[in-house]
């Protein structure tokens, strides 16, 4: 899902702001783990929704328990 050129650990810059890629600060820590995606509804109430990484977890448990 990480496109090519995408540096990683990918930059907290709006430059990424809709890529997937690897950036610190997840798990609520501020070092040493890495989220998918800049801003995501798993990350803040305020982002306008899912990533698309997110999205794919998503519908894969929906799956697993649909099928």
């Amino acid at each position: 899902m990480i496109e090519k050129g995408t540096p990683i650990p990918t930059p907290n810059d709006k430059a990424y702001a809709e890529k997937v890629g690897a950036f610190e600060g997840g798990g609520y820590m501020s070092k040493g783990l890495y989220r998918p995606y800049l801003d995501c509804r798993m990350k803040t109430n305020t982002a306008k929704g899912f990533c698309p990484v997110c999205v794919k977890a998503i519908n894969d448990m929906i799956d697993i328990y649909t099928k």
